[in-house]
């Protein structure tokens, strides 16, 4: 498998800045949103789309030997039960099994890095991943303890940026300013469509949000779009 070179890339270190920034504008709006129901809508629309990006380029940026190494997963590890403690003394926990708030993404980054050099071998594997995210909301079981039904649910997402190859995104970078300005605007719009889709056709809830078990079979149809 490729490696992605160390040498920081403006391109995708201002995708990484815009998501985090985002991450953290819908965390603010996730606080507010049962008292407006237009925060609620917009916090909503953030929430479909800013988590699988942030896996995907995490995934791209997961390719290098380091990142599969002894001491990067032992550091990912130690950080989550550091932070996880800490916030959990605070504000109280059941159990350190249970991730709380965005810490679940430092469980599943071990995990997805663990795996991802075995399984790209394995052909196919996309559309396993792909259909495995959608059943496992069937199993009340895979919950949020160690983020499992999230590393289920995202693994195809960071696959796709682990098999996103250099060339690629030299491709991309490439492109004149005002091209990629309409290939950005042209998504967000097809995901604001698709959002509108879910919401208000397929009903589409937290439960998908947070990947959770599904309360009702058709809320599978919601995970689909």
């Amino acid at each position: 498998m490729e490696k992605i070179n160390k040498q920081r890339i403006v391109f995708w270190d201002n995708i990484k800045g815009a998501l985090i920034l985002l991450t953290v504008f819908a965390h603010i709006l996730y606080g507010l949103q049962e008292y407006y129901p237009t925060i609620n809508s917009i916090a909503d629309y953030i929430y479909m789309f800013h988590m699988p990006a942030f896996v995907f380029v995490s995934g791209y940026f997961g390719k290098s030997e380091h990142s599969h190494s002894f001491e990067s997963i032992f550091r990912i590890i130690f950080l989550y039960f550091i932070f996880n403690s800490i916030v959990g003394f605070i504000y109280g926990m059941s159990s350190m099994l249970v991730p709380l708030y965005s810490f679940w993404f430092l469980i599943a980054l071990a995990v997805w890095r663990l795996t991802a050099p075995y399984i790209s071998e394995i052909k196919g594997i996309m559309i396993f991943l792909l259909a495995a995210s959608v059943v496992a909301g069937f199993y009340i079981s895979l919950d949020n303890t160690l983020a499992v039904s999230r590393i289920i649910c995202f693994f195809p997402w960071y696959m796709a940026g682990y098999f996103f190859s250099k060339e690629k995104s030299d491709k991309l970078i490439s492109r004149k300013y005002t091209k990629r300005l309409a290939s950005g605007t042209a998504m967000l719009l097809v995901t604001a469509v698709l959002f509108f889709v879910s919401k208000y056709y397929f009903r589409y809830s937290d439960n998908e949000l947070l990947m959770l078990p599904y309360s009702k079979p058709s809320e599978a149809l919601g995970r689909c779009v």
